[in-house]
């Protein structure tokens, strides 16, 4: 096997492609947290992982475009994108908080609200638990009269994220 012969082989072709360019789909993104749907428009591996760049039309594509990984893909659901939208873009009367618990190299809870960082806590302790930290701030926020919307959850890569959700 020559040099050359050996650069053309697709190192991750045990990893195939689940999404073609041009099927339309939707998901959440992981850093910063935040809704992408549209139509793929190029695929690649990064590393083990296939990533996909998401084409959105909707207000010139600025805010919904960007990369979904594999695993963060979902069926295209236009009822769920006019909501995501909504609470996005402002049109209705529904406050929207994200925490997100990260652990690398310690753990980080981060809570925005309308997609800007609110609050951001460092914890050095190795004993805290991801989990059972997002479920305490789950407690404090119902206790506080917001709800948490489960359907927008994203666990993975090190990161938990819920939105949660109060009239203004």
């Amino acid at each position: 096997m020559t040099h050359e012969t050996r650069k053309m082989i697709d190192l991750y072709a045990r990893n195939p492609f689940q999404h073609d360019i041009g099927e339309k789909v939707m998901g959440y993104t992981f850093g910063p947290f935040h809704f992408i749907f549209g139509i793929i428009v190029e695929r690649e591996h990064r590393g083990a992982s296939n990533v996909y760049t998401i084409k959105s039309d909707y207000r010139d594509g600025k805010y919904f475009s960007g990369n979904l990984f594999e695993g963060s893909i979902q069926p295209y659901d236009e009822k769920l994108i006019l909501e995501e939208i909504r609470r996005t873009v402002g049109d209705d009367k529904t406050r929207v908080l994200t925490v997100k618990v990260a652990e690398y190299r310690g753990t980080t809870v981060i809570i925005e609200e309308g997609g800007k960082e609110v609050v951001s806590q460092d914890i050095d302790s190795d004993d805290v638990e991801p989990g059972s930290l997002l479920k305490s701030y789950e407690e404090l926020l119902k206790y506080l009269g917001w709800e948490p919307d489960m359907d927008r959850m994203y666990l993975g890569d090190g990161l938990l994220a819920l939105n949660f959700t109060k009239e203004k």
